[in-house]
């Protein structure tokens, strides 16, 4: 049972570190988004 719980808690934390990861990314891409839209407004 302990082995089954362990193998079950690893994928849900590979699985988090994927989902901050691509949260990382698009707040990046949007911030780099927002600076090309107002460099070029001005």
């Amino acid at each position: 049972m302990k082995n089954q719980r362990l193998c079950i808690k690893l994928p849900s934390q590979g699985m988090l570190l994927l989902f901050l990861n691509f949260l990382l990314v698009k707040i990046s891409f949007c911030r780099r988004s927002r600076i090309r839209n107002s460099s070029q407004y001005q």
